[in-house]
């Protein structure tokens, strides 16, 4: 699911996964429960959510490994 800041996403299904288009930032998720024959509404449930930008990380190179050492006499 992409979500999109400040509109309100309706589901049926109880899972939901998150697409990772969100851009660097902070985010206030809510989560209101409706009941599906009620129609009664929970208590809202809010979270903040940060968001990081990538980082890349270097790899380092190929270690030289020494080989024996050879004394020519």
């Amino acid at each position: 699911m992409k979500f999109t800041p400040n509109k309100p996403e309706e589901r049926r299904e109880a899972d939901v996964t998150v697409d990772a288009g969100l851009a660097p930032g902070v985010y206030r998720f809510r989560l209101e429960v409706v009941g599906a024959q009620s129609g009664r509404k929970s208590k809202p449930m809010e979270v903040l959510v940060r968001v990081h930008g990538r980082i890349p990380i270097p790899i380092p190179g190929p270690i030289p490994i020494p080989g024996p050492i050879i004394i020519d006499r």
